[in-house]
């Protein structure tokens, strides 16, 4: 079930509106199922670990959605492993289509609504949290660093080679030392 809905027929007159939401342990801890990542600490499984705050307006028949999402993760140093606590204060800005009006155009090009650079919406309910949770992942740095300059993780001699240097290395990843070599020369 969604949490994070917008009800377009909230819109005022000027077509603009305001929403925000809390981002609770429960909706979180699901969210990052899997992923590496999980909630910060806290005592409560209903505890508040962040905000969402979404401002839609309407353009025609689309919405505009200008989303502010503020929580902490944390996730595993890459070096050391310990936990690493990553700030997530992202903006997104994102245009919500409805799909009705869409699919007859997307059919005649022959186009998959996926494929479009733009979200849809049935209904008049516009569900953001798969967009909040792409959002928090996309956060995540690719390496995560504690920075206290802890040591990396020894890697095995059987995979660096035979005597640790340089020219010796695992066979199945030769074809892409002759690449780099190559690119020298």
């Amino acid at each position: 079930m969604s949490e994070f809905n917008i009800n377009i027929r909230d819109l005022d007159s000027s077509g603009e509106k305001e929403w925000t939401f809390p981002i609770t342990r429960h909706w979180l801890t699901d969210a990052l199922e899997g992923t590496g990542l999980a909630p910060k600490p806290s005592a409560s499984q209903d505890s508040t670990l962040g905000t969402v705050r979404v401002q839609a307006q309407r353009s025609g028949q689309d919405v505009v959605l200008k989303t502010h999402i503020e929580t902490e993760v944390r996730g595993a140093c890459s070096r050391c492993l310990d936990d690493v606590s990553i700030d997530v204060k992202v903006d997104v800005s994102s245009l919500m289509t409805p799909r009705a009006t869409l699919e007859p155009a997307l059919k005649e090009l022959d186009v998959n609504p996926e494929d479009m650079d733009r979200d849809t919406f049935d209904g008049d309910q516009i569900a953001v949290d798969s967009l909040v949770r792409e959002h928090i992942l996309l956060e995540e740095p690719m390496q995560i660093d504690c920075g206290r300059g802890c040591e990396p993780i020894r890697v095995p001699p059987q995979i660096r080679g035979a005597h640790g240097d340089a020219d010796s290395i695992d066979p199945r990843l030769a074809p892409l030392r002759e690449i780099q070599l190559n690119r020298k020369e």
